[in-house]
């Protein structure tokens, strides 16, 4: 079966490593796989413009037999290609990224984010985006900048800026990329919901030290 794996993905990826396939005509299953081959050249779509996108082929084949499954079938694969042990780890859903200028407008902590790379031709300058968490202290969201490792499709792994038993605040991507800022109250609710301002209401989570799942690269 193959598969696209983005460049960012592809350089974890190696032959040999185990992977899940799902396919789209056999929703809720998934079969076993092994990583067989990966390209060593990409393909390039829209070259030279805002909508580039390059990808490498990669090549799974299926340990178990998949009834019914006819040539030209389209899914998706999830590879491990790594695992930590007792690694801490918090909800997809609480990180976020934001730049410099924007931190230091909210008030927050001044963070040293790493200098833009190069303007690739016909692009703008993007301004660098700084990894993030808003923890809560006393009652409220503190700005939080981290590193993060391995991440599955629900949890990523954070290296360095949150401890062990730390509350962090999960919520909506629009509420903690926009809307949340740094000072402003929380409050513990089961699941998010508006607010009495009719805002969106954030609710807590705790980090928590356990195996990290391996680290999931997608392709389709």
């Amino acid at each position: 079966m193959l598969f696209r794996s983005g460049e960012h993905e592809v350089v974890h990826l190696r032959e040999g490593q185990s992977a899940e396939v799902e396919v789209d005509a056999f929703p809720d299953k998934k079969w076993p796989a092994q990583v067989v081959e990966i390209a060593k050249n990409a393909t390039i779509k829209n070259p030279g413009t805002e909508a580039e996108v390059t990808t490498f082929p990669v090549r799974l084949a299926l340990t178990a037999p998949l009834p019914g499954g006819l040539p030209g079938m389209s899914g998706q694969a999830t590879v491990s290609t790594e695992t930590h042990d007792d690694a801490l780890v918090v909800p997809l859903q609480a990180v976020t990224a934001r730049t410099e200028r924007d931190l230091k407008g909210d008030g927050g902590p001044k963070v040293e984010a790493d200098p833009p790379a190069a303007d690739r031709p016909g692009q703008r300058r993007r301004e660098a985006m700084q990894k993030l968490v808003f923890v809560v202290d006393k009652g409220v969201a503190r700005v939080r900048p981290i590193e993060t490792g391995l991440a599955s499709e629900t949890e990523i792994e954070v290296l360095a800026g949150v401890k062990k038993g730390e509350l962090v605040v999960e919520g909506p991507y629009k509420t903690l990329s926009r809307e949340l800022r740094d000072g402003r109250a929380v409050k513990f609710q089961p699941a998010a919901k508006a607010g009495p301002d009719g805002g969106p209401e954030v609710s807590e989570r705790k980090g928590q030290a356990r195996p990290a799942p391996g680290n999931g690269e997608k392709g389709s």
